[in-house]
């Protein structure tokens, strides 16, 4: 009879239970509340401040929740991840919950880069509404910095060259005069990079001069340095010297290496006799050489001479070699990087990596993960959402590179791949994420889990002593 009693009270608990559960359900779409209104999106730099309208006192809203959306053009079916709105579809990926306030700030963004949002709210009984109104906005772009400020790395009685690097690319513009007018003339590089280097020719010797460096973004945003220099009284008449040859070739293509001991031009001259027929000139003046020749015969042995001339007009001598095209075209990447570290500091992190264990690796790519950005045609959570950092050259040590221009406070996840002569590009490196400014907190991992053990015993222990009163 007490066996029977006992069956008949826990019958009666669970069909309780299943009966508000029900009911509960059911009412969902009337308990629930009502979507947040008015979002708007304001862009800052590397961020996106969201603001909407809170909810009305009276549905009991504790939090909103901030989701990013990702839309796309509609397939052929509808799943309770897609929303489906007139010929698109949106794909809703939570970002924070908990969120008290009508207003909420995401950082760790890509500058220049499009992101799309919208939120929900959460009441007492912890049903969230459907989303709000989708809002959109592109964070503001920072104007470059330098990395390497402008300096003078060649100079003679009537020339000079000046270098620097920025922390992305750029086109570069010199302005140059006798005071800070700069009257006497500009020279400027209408290429994309963060490494430039502007010479100026035609000056007299033993003469101060004063210019004016102007590096400018993709996005017409500039930042500006200024100096001097003084000419040399004694006209260069050394040449340069070269050294470290190489030759990377592949099936049509083949990428010619080579040092100086100064700053200088480079010019390759090559063909399968000894005529050297064909002839590759760059003007730019560098210690590092690189020139690719294309449209070559595969497995063809060919003739080759380089020489270098430094901005005063001294010429190398000329230096021969050979080398020899592939069969077919090389499409093996080479092994990805590894150790790959990132060490925190003030708006800045420096990443460092040792070097694939590959042998032609020509450089290295370093990327930063991003949110998944607004895909226009395709949802893919599989793919890698990044932007691309810096090129590194190959080398053979530790490789550093410092990203500037973050934001403190905020976690940022990079990895590396290396580049080898042919163009193929490896796996991704390890991810690795550093937080800038932060201050540890010690974890709380291990006391959660004892607590929770703890918490599980002294359930089971009151449930049983429960059924045995029953």
């Amino acid at each position: 009879m007490k066996e029977g009693r006992k069956v008949k009270k826990l019958m009666l608990i669970v069909a309780t239970l299943l009966y508000f559960s029900s009911f509960t359900l059911a009412l969902d779409g009337f308990l629930k509340p009502s979507a947040p209104k008015n979002l708007i999106s304001i862009p800052g730099d590397g961020e996106i401040t969201l603001k909407w309208t809170e909810n009305d006192p009276s549905e009991n809203v504790i939090y909103y929740n901030i989701y990013q959306v990702a839309s796309a053009v509609v397939s052929a079916s509808v799943t309770k991840l897609y929303i489906k709105i007139a010929s698109t579809e949106y794909k809703y990926t939570k970002l924070v919950s908990g969120v008290k306030t009508n207003s909420y700030t995401v950082t760790g963004l890509a500058n220049g880069q499009k992101y799309t949002f919208a939120v929900t709210a959460v009441n007492v009984d912890g049903l969230e509404s459907d989303y709000s109104n989708i809002t959109s906005a592109t964070p503001k772009d920072n104007p470059p910095s330098f990395i390497k400020t402008p300096e003078v790395s060649y100079i003679s009685s009537n020339s000079v060259i000046i270098e620097w690097e920025t922390n992305e690319e750029c086109i570069a513009k010199l302005q140059y005069g006798l005071d800070t007018t700069y009257s006497l003339g500009e020279v400027t590089s209408d290429i994309l990079k963060t490494s430039q280097s502007i010479s100026i020719s035609g000056l007299n010797p033993s003469t101060t001069y004063y210019y004016k460096a102007i590096a400018i973004d993709r996005n017409g945003q500039e930042t500006t340095y200024e100096g001097s220099f003084i000419t040399s009284a004694v006209s260069d008449t050394t040449p340069p010297v070269i050294f470290d040859i190489e030759t990377h070739p592949n099936d049509t293509t083949c990428v010619i290496l080579w040092k100086t001991d100064e700053l200088s031009n480079s010019t390759v001259e090559w063909s399968v006799d000894l005529s050297f027929s064909s002839k590759k000139e760059i003007s730019l003046y560098t210690k590092d050489h690189e020139v690719t020749l294309t449209n070559l015969t595969p497995s063809t042995t060919y003739n080759l001479r380089v020489y270098s001339a430094d901005p005063s007009g001294n010429a190398s001598l000329m230096t021969t070699s050979t080398f020899k095209t592939l069969a077919t075209p090389d499409t093996i990447a080479p092994s990805p990087p590894e150790n790959v570290f990132a060490t925190p500091g003030d708006k800045e992190a420096e990443i460092s990596w040792t070097p694939s264990v590959s042998s032609d690796v020509a450089y290295y790519k370093i990327y930063r993960l991003t949110l998944m950005p607004v895909l226009e045609k395709e949802v893919s959570t599989s793919s890698i959402n990044s932007i691309l950092y810096r090129k590194v050259k190959a080398s053979s040590e530790v490789l550093k590179q410092k990203i500037v221009g973050l934001t403190n406070g905020v976690t940022y996840t990079f990895y590396v791949t290396a580049v080898d002569y042919a163009g193929n590009e490896s796996d991704p490196s390890d991810y690795v994420s550093v937080t800038l400014s932060s201050t540890a907190i010690p974890s709380m991992n291990r006391i959660s889990f004892i607590f929770c053990i703890i918490l599980i015993c002294f359930s089971f222990i009151f449930i049983r002593r429960r059924l045995g009163e029953l």
